[in-house]
């Protein structure tokens, strides 16, 4: 559980061997996948170092400012590589005989998607949301 990672950063009473899930965190994950309403920032600093060097990573965020500036502290200090930033909205169109249109009732839920993948640098970035260091 992420009470666990918490525990395990903080130095605490979170024991490897009670958990398993925690005891695979620590070996390195091949993936990270974050999906939340609120910024992604405070959970990515958690989970970042349990990530395994090119890798990929993705969040997804109903706002897509929390994203942006997430993307600019990865590529600026070149913490990782082939960064996208997409909007997860779609449009169907109906496709008639001599017209198309898209169609008239739609759902208006999007949201946006960051994607990536984590390189090791020498440039540890600070979190404006925690404070602490994502590339250590």
């Amino acid at each position: 559980s992420l009470l666990a990672v918490v525990h395990a950063r903080k130095g605490t009473a979170a024991h490897p061997e009670g958990n398993p899930g925690l005891s695979l965190l620590q070996e390195g994950v091949q993936s990270l996948i974050i999906a939340t309403r609120f910024h992604p920032g405070p959970i990515l600093s958690l989970l970042w170092h349990f990530l395994k060097p090119s890798q990929p990573f993705v969040l997804y965020c109903p706002y897509i400012e929390p994203l942006a500036e997430i993307m600019y502290s990865l590529t600026s200090t070149e913490n990782a590589v082939h960064t996208e930033l997409m909007e997860t909205w779609m449009r169907n169109y109906q496709v008639l005989p001599e017209r198309t249109h898209p169609h008239m009732n739609m759902h208006n839920a999007s949201g946006y998607v960051l994607a990536g993948l984590k390189v090791i640098s020498s440039n540890p970035f600070d979190t404006p949301w925690t404070g602490s260091k994502l590339g250590q």
